[in-house]
């Protein structure tokens, strides 16, 4: 059966930080197998077959059909990256935050020392108010 239409393409593989980029672990994603090769996949094109009915194959399988533009696939692909990519930014970003709160809070618990008022005499006799804490 020919590929139609391509639906969407998910990556399932997991992502880890490796300095400012975001680096797929092969071997870490869903294995699925290809509903064309019967290969295992971890990126998973979902498609519409000329008959109308849905399948899931791998992008190797699903590029090898020239009903589907190069392009569109490409592009598939890179919203796929970009949007697990977000995904783990936010999860880090919220990460950060709470951890900031929870900082927060707790120096919001400790106690504020007094305000002790006084005064310094300098060498010249003068006299300087001061105020400290803690």
């Amino acid at each position: 059966m020919k590929i139609t239409k391509l639906l969407g393409v998910e990556d399932t593989r997991e992502l880890i930080e490796d300095g400012d980029r975001w680096i797929r672990v092969s071997g870490t994603g869903v294995v699925r197998h290809c509903d064309r090769c019967n290969r295992a996949h971890e990126v998973h094109a979902h498609v519409e077959l000329e008959d109308g009915t849905a399948a899931i194959v791998g992008t190797g399988c699903m590029r090898a059909d020239d009903l589907i533009q190069a392009s569109a696939v490409r592009s598939a692909l890179r919203t796929s990256e970009r949007k697990l990519t977000l995904a783990r930014r936010i999860e880090k970003l919220e990460r950060a935050l709470a951890a900031a709160l929870a900082i927060e809070q707790e120096v919001a618990r400790l106690p504020v020392p007094a305000i002790v008022r006084g005064e310094r005499v300098t060498s010249s006799g003068e006299r300087i108010a001061t105020v400290s804490m803690g």
